[in-house]
């Protein structure tokens, strides 16, 4: 609304209370204000209009598809929109006009907004008071972002239409370009798979954890492609650490021989990369003398140590060799199995 001043009184809201049409909202400036008797010009945003209309007559579509083709949650038609008005006695008499549970209405002057897609096979009948667009080709894209089951009967959906809903499938074919390249460099170029994992992680928390707006469908395919990547990585990173753990252990036999190390205490500098470390691969490297192998993760320190079978007296054992180590970190000691 434009007031006298030239400021304006920005409308949020408009509510039928007792009659009366209410327009909700704030001035443009705390200093303004509103005097009884002000004339105010009402000005209509065009741009927000035409979102309110395109998504109002999405809404009739998406009823119609759910009404007709429920697993169908994503689709594109153009088909004329008709009014017309109707009795409720003409209502009555037919079976497939929509009605809100619960909502009375009047006898006579009802507006019933008409919509058929003989290619769909969509049939959408609606007692509507509200604008519409003349043809829905003018909605451009419709696409569900969001579903939720509320009860066992009741299921909430969450859908954009227009620009928005363009824009969100050409952010969807940005996100699976990007995870097509990163899937190529990785067959491509193995060593840099710690870099690619980064980069998928990014785009797992951008869809998960932000407001982004992607047709829903396209986002679980999107986050299901990502994890399988994520999988492949990670199940590669525990080969080559494992790989890493043997690597390293036989370096320390060569350079700790067994004249001059009869026993040996080892941390394993590579646990640092791993969320679960091999310990057992660890130690069986080295059948011929006592050795304890350390490793730490994510602040977690582990051991393990064998004892070869000539070397152990009453008062050596692998047992009393770990509970000794243990105790200096207030540790518990368990028995493999086997």
């Amino acid at each position: 609304m434009e007031l006298p001043s030239g400021n304006t009184f920005i409308v949020t809201s408009v509510e039928l209370i007792n009659g009366c049409i209410v327009h909700k909202g704030h001035l443009s400036s705390s200093n303004d204000k509103i005097n009884l008797g002000d004339s105010v010009i009402l000005k209509v945003d065009p741009k927000a209009r035409t979102r309110n209309i395109i998504h109002h007559s999405a809404t009739h579509i998406l009823n119609a598809a759910v009404k007709s083709l429920f697993n169908k949650v994503t689709y594109q038609i153009s088909t004329p929109m008709k009014t017309s008005v109707v009795n409720a006695s003409d209502v009555l008499q037919s079976n497939d006009v929509t009605l809100v549970p619960g909502e009375i209405y009047p006898e006579t002057g009802l507006r019933l907004l008409s919509m058929e897609s003989e290619k769909l096979r969509l049939i959408s009948r609606e007692l509507c008071c509200g604008t519409h667009v003349r043809n829905s080709e003018e909605i451009l894209d419709f696409c569900i972002i969001n579903h939720k089951q509320t009860n066992r009967a009741r299921y909430l959906f969450t859908a954009v239409a227009g620009e928005i809903a363009v824009e969100a499938r050409k952010r969807s074919k940005t996100f699976r370009q990007r995870i097509n390249r990163l899937e190529k460099q990785l067959k491509e170029e193995s060593d840099t798979h710690y870099v690619i994992d980064e980069e998928l992680q990014k785009v797992r928390n951008q869809i998960l954890h932000t407001d982004i707006v992607l047709p829903y469908l396209e986002k679980l395919e999107i986050l299901d492609k990502v994890n399988g990547i994520l999988k492949k990585i990670k199940e590669a990173s525990r080969t080559t650490l494992k790989e890493f753990v043997e690597h390293e252990m036989r370096s320390i036999l060569q350079e700790k021989t067994q004249e001059d190390h009869p026993f040996i205490v080892h941390y394993l500098r590579s646990s640092a990369l791993m969320e679960e470390v091999p310990l057992q691969k660890a130690t069986k490297v080295c059948p011929d003398r006592p050795i304890l192998v350390i490793s730490m993760t994510d602040g977690y320190v582990k051991a393990r140590c064998t004892v070869p079978k000539d070397q152990v007296n009453s008062n050596f054992t692998a047992q009393k060799w770990m509970q000794e180590f243990a105790s200096t970190f207030k540790g518990q000691v368990t028995i493999p199995k086997g």
